[in-house]
């Protein structure tokens, strides 16, 4: 048991250093990619193209809680995101519809 927790541990760090694991791919091209924190929480998950972060996208805090989701294009938010404070209310001041990276409005 104790070993378990040791190899997780470790896993979960390795995780952190390297940053990223890559997915086995999906339809469509998109390669979906999920990061850690070093305590084995997921840290984000999104799909990338040609290098750059395309569709779907969720971030969240070391502690599990989210922290911001939306959907990428060509890299940059687009769309409607919304994104969380600390304490689980919805951040409004980051929170809207995105064009082309900026926030509409803002």
């Amino acid at each position: 048991m104790k070993l378990a927790l040791v190899l997780s541990g470790l896993l979960g760090s390795a995780l952190y250093f390297f940053g990223v694991i890559p997915g086995t791919g999906s339809p469509g091209g998109l390669e979906p990619v999920v990061s850690y924190y070093g305590n084995g929480q997921m840290r984000a998950s999104t799909s990338f193209v040609d290098g750059m972060r395309e569709g779907p996208a969720v971030e969240w805090y070391a502690d599990g809680q989210k922290l911001a989701e939306g959907r990428y294009q060509a890299g940059l938010r687009e769309g409607e995101w919304t994104f969380w404070l600390p304490g689980g209310e919805i951040d409004r001041e980051r929170s809207g519809t995105y064009h082309s990276g900026k926030l509409a409005g803002g």
